[in-house]
């Protein structure tokens, strides 16, 4: 609200779009500003993921309480490799693992890191997205890559199963990195021209 109104555009309709955890951010501001919004394009957006989606790490705080700080210890004080190849892992259609590399062994990135997959409702934003659903007239679009292995694909279905508005572009062999493209292979074009399309009304 404060950017908007900073740019002078709290008093227009507009289009946002957020990937990944922005998407969940976009979300939660369309559910609380739904005359704000108008069109809204959502990249693999976090908040209706499976629990076993997410790493580890954050299953555990989440089951064992007082466990998941211990565990929240050695994550910070032992397991940046394990983030690593978490990362390399997840990003093999890109490059975007590598501007990873250095950021993890700083300091503050595990803890960071950490705190961002402990506090975020990355699977808890059901009543947020019915309250798009129920309160907000903009249209949607939904991008996503079918090999995502950060926000799964299949949490595509969950979206449109209360979104129902909402229209849905994927692509095959395309990862969470789909905003950058994959290995070359033409996914930025393609997104693009999903983009176009969507903001034409076509």
């Amino acid at each position: 609200r404060d950017l908007l109104q900073g740019l002078e555009l709290f008093n227009s309709r507009i289009t946002l779009l957020g990937a990944s955890l922005g998407g969940g951010v976009a979300v939660s501001f369309c559910a609380q500003f739904p005359e704000k919004v108008e069109r809204m394009i959502l990249v693999a957006p976090v908040g209706l993921m499976p629990q076993n989606a997410l790493p580890w790490v954050t299953r555990l705080h989440s089951s064992f309480g007082c466990l998941g700080r211990i565990a929240q210890f050695f994550l910070e004080k032992c397991c940046a490799g394990c983030v690593e190849q978490y990362l390399l892992d997840s990003f093999k259609y890109s490059r975007w693992a590598e501007f990873f590399q250095d950021d993890v062994a700083k300091p503050y990135f595990i803890q960071n890191y950490w705190n961002t997959l402990r506090n975020f409702p990355f699977s808890d934003m059901l009543n947020v997205y019915r309250r798009v659903r129920d309160t907000s007239d903009c249209k949607i679009l939904l991008i996503w890559g079918e090999d995502d292995r950060i926000v799964p694909f299949e949490t595509s279905k969950a979206v449109i199963d209360v979104l129902r508005r909402a229209k849905l572009v994927s692509w095959k062999d395309v990862g969470h990195e789909i905003t950058v493209g994959n290995g070359g292979k033409l996914v930025s074009s393609w997104m693009n021209q999903a983009l176009l399309n969507f903001l034409s009304g076509r």
